[in-house]
């Protein structure tokens, strides 16, 4: 990764949410060309979804982006507000700007 990303990621603050959640949005778009941001205060959990023309409820994807340390505790909190609102997801795309690695593998599973 580019020096000058890594610290800009490094030291973005986490009242900065909006910033990196437009910044995700971008960097994504490559990789999802059907992305479709929501994001907002009111998101219910999602910043964003992979559109899809017919949408089957146990095929769809939400993206969720988040600036905590505590990434583990923020994935379980959005895993739990989906299933309260009732947002269909099979698939979790989460973007961080923390260090995750192998320490994941358990709650991936």
């Amino acid at each position: 990764m580019d020096d000058q990303l890594r610290v800009s990621l490094d030291n973005i603050r986490s009242s900065e949410w909006d910033l990196f959640e437009d910044f995700a949005n971008s960097f994504l778009i490559s990789d999802f060309p059907t992305l479709r941001p929501i994001g907002g205060t009111n998101d219910k959990g999602r910043d964003g979804v992979l559109f899809e023309p017919d949408p089957q409820p146990q095929a769809r994807v939400v993206l969720q982006y988040s600036l905590s340390k505590d990434w583990a505790k923020k994935i379980r909190q959005t895993v739990k507000r989906l299933t309260e609102k009732e947002i269909p997801c099979s698939v979790l795309v989460f973007a961080t700007n923390q260090p995750v690695g192998p320490a994941a593998d358990e709650l991936e599973a």
